[in-house]
């Protein structure tokens, strides 16, 4: 039998025996890891054990394929990213109104940065297989609707579902590269995911100008549309099939059923993914951001109030978020929307410092 793979820490809120609470996540999910190598995490949630039961069962060609597979998903997920870089220009044309595409653009783009976290939660408390199920049919509905859309207010819909999802499928293809290769190989393994980009960057303006030759922008995403299930759907099958297995084999048990009303389960959820710390920190970042927009489209000047008024409710909102992630959530629950013992680690908060960095950089020259 296999070794137990270990859980991407950054990712996993992984339970361990009081006896290891005074190491750092890290120290307790490696020390969990060499004390019991053979068995899955008796404490840990339900989407971890899922997630550990399948590492112990997977065989090498198995886990090659997978691996192969997923390179080729990274293919078709950048294939679509620069696809939709060069179709925007011609919506901009189409619809008139350019202002309100950058407005949608900006909307997804914070929605699928603070996508993570919660998605990490989906993941640990619900399952790999479960999750992507999820993405693929959000990414599939957000790329059907920019197919179908009519105007800037249907375009807006359909790209924050797309780009919501691309965020949620990238998060979810690295997360199962973490979940099954070691701590030593597990960086160039992430490292070889981006080597699609080299294909879709030079590929991906000719197959553009093909699409716009031969039909018009809106079947781009509609063949996407159609493409991205078709592809993505047996990796979700795998999952599921060595789920079966782990579970017929008794490595892994389904938890006992809790009887809850409908209006428990509501309250149950609302409090293990703490919605309402999403909530604060997305309109947070939202507020403070979309009037630099509005300007950009000279519809609020600097000295308006149209431009002060969001920005100062959404600096107000950030320490909102803070108090309620310290005293808002029930002490019990334990389960913020951000773990503040990673954010202390050093290098943890090192690594999103220099991705902060970096992508303040790229975006800083990309519109350019």
């Amino acid at each position: 039998m296999a070794s137990k793979i270990p859980v991407l820490a950054t990712n996993a809120a992984i339970v361990i025996a009081d006896n290891h609470s005074e190491l750092d996540l890290i120290e307790q999910n490696e020390k969990e890891i060499a004390e019991h190598p053979d068995t899955i995490t008796k404490d840990a949630q339900t989407g971890i054990r899922k997630a550990e039961a399948a590492a112990l069962l997977w065989s090498k060609p198995a886990l090659y394929g997978v691996f192969a597979w997923i390179l080729f998903l990274f293919l078709v997920i950048y294939f679509m990213s620069a696809l939709d870089g060069q179709l925007v220009y011609y919506i901009y044309a189409e619809f008139y109104a350019a202002p309100q595409v950058t407005q949608a653009n900006l909307v997804a783009r914070i929605i699928g940065g603070i996508v993570g976290v919660p998605l990490s939660k989906l993941l640990n408390t619900w399952g790999r297989a479960e999750a992507l199920l999820l993405l693929i049919t959000v990414y599939t509905v957000g790329l059907a609707a920019l197919a179908g859309c009519n105007g800037p207010a249907s375009f807006a819909a359909g790209y924050v579902l797309y780009k919501t999802a691309y965020s949620g499928l990238f998060f979810i293809l690295n997360v199962f590269v973490a979940d099954t290769s070691g701590l030593y190989n597990r960086a160039i393994l992430i490292g070889f995911t981006g080597i699609p980009t080299y294909v879709s960057s030079l590929a991906g303006p000719p197959i553009v100008q093909m699409f716009i030759n031969h039909g018009t922008w809106r079947w781009a995403y509609g063949a996407f549309a159609i493409i991205s299930p078709v592809t993505m759907l047996p990796l979700a099958y795998v999952l599921k099939m060595y789920q079966k297995k782990a579970e017929a084999r008794g490595i892994y048990t389904r938890p006992a059923k809790v009887d809850r009303t409908i209006w428990q389960t509501v309250v149950q959820h609302f409090v293990e993914f703490d919605f309402m710390g999403a909530f604060l920190l997305g309109a947070s970042f939202l507020l403070m951001l979309l009037p630099f927009t509005l300007h950009g489209a000279s519809k609020a000047t600097y000295g308006s109030a149209q431009f002060i008024a969001p920005i100062v409710i959404g600096i107000l909102l950030f320490p909102v978020f803070i108090l309620w992630e310290c005293y808002g959530l029930p002490s019990e629950n334990g389960k913020y929307y951000i773990r503040w013992d990673l954010l202390k680690n050093r290098t943890v908060f090192g690594a999103c410092m220099v991705a902060d960095i970096s992508f303040f950089n790229y975006d800083a020259w990309d519109s350019y």
